[in-house]
């Protein structure tokens, strides 16, 4: 969305009384998380900086997962929804209500590595890019992400060079090396070692 909660507008207000009104199933995602963790009660602050990363995200039944985050406002308070999930970079990742049928989640589900994929297939094929050269950095969460890029890839129509563990200046050499000069590399860059990203 291109509006914030902490910068609340009027029309904020019966998008807040529908959440609070409706017996529907809901699902928030990122600025939905916000507005409706706000209308139950909740607290949301702005960051001083965009965030724009891959981070793990971790669920309070044990599992894992590498979520993209695009956001500057946070929810610090939850209100009347139970946090289910938390990442290093944002306290309350996912939530779920203890009564209603509502989830939110602060990361973008739909970005998955399949979903990524199949953006820079289409990409490449309109550019006349059939080729393509992949890498990784040396964080944890880089080989798992690395195989899934290059599975999605090769589905999509892309021939792969897996350079695996690399620099980013040694993808670029082999990028350049290769016939369609394009390569797309797996790196949190200067972030944390448990973010992660794609250049």
């Amino acid at each position: 969305s291109r509006r914030n909660v902490s910068q609340w507008e009027d029309w904020m207000d019966e998008v807040a009384d529908l959440i609070r009104e409706v017996e529907v199933p809901m699902i928030g995602i990122c600025f939905g998380h916000q507005i409706i963790a706000a209308s139950l009660g909740g607290k949301v602050i702005r960051a001083d900086n965009q965030s724009q990363l891959v981070a793990p995200v971790y669920y309070q039944d044990g599992s894992e997962i590498n979520a993209l985050f695009t956001h500057q406002d946070h929810v610090i308070d939850s209100g009347e929804m139970e946090v289910i999930a938390t990442s290093e970079h944002c306290a309350i990742a996912a939530c779920k209500h203890p009564t209603r049928n509502i989830r939110t989640v602060q990361y973008h589900p739909e970005a998955t590595s399949e979903v990524i994929a199949k953006a820079i297939s289409v990409k490449c094929l309109n550019e006349g890019i059939s080729e393509i050269c992949i890498a990784r950095d040396g964080r944890l969460s880089g080989e798992k992400l690395l195989f899934a890029l290059e599975n999605s890839l090769s589905k999509n129509g892309i021939d792969v060079i897996n350079t695996g563990m690399a620099t980013t200046p040694l993808l670029y050499f082999a990028a350049k090396k290769s016939k369609c000069k394009s390569g797309v590399m797996i790196t949190g860059s200067h972030n944390p070692k448990n973010y992660n990203g794609i250049k």
